[in-house]
């Protein structure tokens, strides 16, 4: 959400290059960040920890320039992994944008990857204070087979027939920077009606610079990941005060760690896994727990009947 930075005289607002994999959004803001500074951008446009040439997180750089409201205006340019795996990274990205620049390959081959990808960003567009308006940015037109403007709004369906469609070769710059200030003009209309309605943020933005994002989005895997272990773990010990245990034997048995790893676990559950020599070993564990005897019990079974019938002898 923009944010209004009265120490530095700036608007902040946050654009956001999204779309499906490969469409060519780092490129395009590689191609933006060389019109508007000219020159190298290989200290502009940071990407980090990026893979083979492939965005894992984000691509970002900065650019001020204009004024609004007597502000200058600072734009945050991001983009997001269009990786399908990456889903929960670029959503959080695209729900803190102020305006978005879907980025969509214009190919025939790729027009179902780019409705796909739009069908799931729609709901993260959506605000209590104000929706994330969208552009169109209809790249690799230098390209063969790609289909006519009227085709790839088609195919995108009812909700692109009112968006507007700007043609694009990010890798010689054409159509960026008209895409770019597409998206300045509809992330600013957006912060005019987030002033008439004072919900405009007053203050320092909480991410800064490419670092804090990278770092915020590191914590928040991990919250995430900690969680998500809470629960694995809640749903052992479920399992095993109902009374499953079976089951549970059977899905530590499925795992490729060491029992030793459930002892924690195990514990909780009064010691109904732990035998005379301390905790079973997993296929002890799963025969002890389906009454199966063992060739181990069995010959002692039949030592301790046979020492019994000779003393009563």
């Amino acid at each position: 959400m923009a944010v209004l930075d009265q120490e530095k005289g700036h608007i902040v607002v946050r654009i956001v290059f999204a779309g499906p994999a490969l469409s060519g959004k780092t490129l395009s803001i590689q191609s933006l960040a060389s019109l508007l500074m000219g020159g190298s951008t290989q200290n502009i446009v940071v990407s980090p920890e990026e893979a083979h040439g492939r965005t894992l997180y984000f691509d970002w750089m900065e650019y001020i320039g204009g004024l609004f409201r007597g502000y200058k205006v600072r734009c945050q340019i991001v983009s997001v992994p269009g990786q399908s795996a990456l889903k929960g990274r670029r959503e959080h990205i695209i729900r803190s944008a102020d305006s978005v620049i879907f980025t969509a390959d214009s190919r025939r081959e790729n027009q179902f990857s780019n409705a796909k990808f739009m069908q799931e960003m729609l709901p993260w567009l959506e605000s209590e204070v104000a929706d994330i308006p969208w552009v169109i940015q209809a790249n690799k037109r230098d390209l063969p087979d790609v289909v006519s403007i009227d085709e790839m709004r088609n195919a995108l369906g009812e909700h692109a027939q009112d968006k507007t469609i700007i043609p694009s070769q990010a890798v010689n710059g054409d159509g960026i920077r008209e895409a770019f200030i597409a998206g300045v003009r509809l992330a600013l209309l957006r912060t005019q009606k987030l002033f008439d309605s004072d919900q405009v943020v007053v203050g320092v933005p909480e991410i800064n610079s490419a670092q804090e994002l990278i770092s915020f989005m590191h914590e928040q895997e991990e919250r995430l990941f900690t969680e998500q272990t809470l629960v694995n773990e809640t749903s052992v010990l479920d399992e095993m005060h109902a009374g499953d245990d079976v089951h549970l034997a059977e899905m530590i048995l499925s795992d490729d760690r060491d029992l030793a790893s459930f002892e924690d676990v195990l514990e909780e559950s009064e010691g109904v896994f732990e035998g005379e020599q301390g905790f079973l070993d997993p296929e002890q564990l799963l025969s002890a727990l389906r009454g199966e005897t063992t060739e181990e019990t069995t010959e002692e079974t039949t030592e301790e009947t046979t020492e019994e019938t000779t003393e009563e002898t």
